[in-house]
């Protein structure tokens, strides 16, 4: 019999990194706690790549005058947050397990005193500078906390035995607005004169 020769040339084909680990659980925030780590566990993989090039975490249904997304540059990953867009931009090429740290880092704040409780959505890809992940996501729950209705301090002057008008609308602010004027009482008198709400 004969033998032949064949050639026969492998072409590599770049596989998309992939994600796992992150929590199935809601993100809970409550209003005025501490900064949270959007995940304690998300993983990074790559079977033909030992980096990632970078990284994006952004919020759906983003409040901008509330929602942040916080994180510190590392040696090798650089962060930048948009504030219009609500997207945590990570940069740089670091190893897998570099990428691991800097997604556990980030963190999820409110800053509003009356927080908007809707549930948004924290989606992750990272892409290995050829191709994108699969995105992963995770609720976000944000508890609001009420307010204390905040007293006014101020001064005012009038003549003996004559009678001043005050609006009080415009000096006692609330948070929530959950000012209830039929409950407005005078816990202290002032030490001349005598002062009555008209409800």
């Amino acid at each position: 019999s004969d033998w032949f020769n064949v050639s026969i040339t492998v072409t590599a084909v770049n596989d998309k990194p992939t994600m796992s680990g992150l929590e199935s659980t809601t993100l809970a925030y409550t209003e005025n706690a501490a900064a949270v780590n959007i995940s304690q566990a998300i993983t990074t993989s790559d079977v033909d790549d030992t980096n990632l090039s970078g990284a994006t975490v952004s919020i759906t249904g983003y409040v901008a005058s509330e929602d942040q997304l916080t994180f510190t540059n590392t040696a090798s990953i650089s962060g930048a947050w948009n504030s219009t867009s609500g997207a945590l931009t990570l940069t740089g090429a670091a190893t897998l397990a570099d990428y691991n740290t800097a997604l556990r880092s980030i963190k999820y704040q409110n800053t509003s005193e009356n927080p908007t409780t809707t549930a948004r959505q924290i989606a992750i890809f990272v892409t290995d500078g050829t191709d994108v992940s699969t995105t992963l996501s995770r609720t976000l729950q944000v508890t609001a906390v009420n307010d204390a209705t905040k007293p006014p301090n101020f001064s005012l002057s009038t003549k003996d035995n004559l009678a001043k008008d005050i609006d009080m609308s415009s000096r006692i602010t609330d948070a929530e607005n959950n000012i209830s004027w039929t409950t407005l009482t005078v816990s202290q008198q002032p030490t001349k004169g005598t002062v009555n709400v008209n409800k």
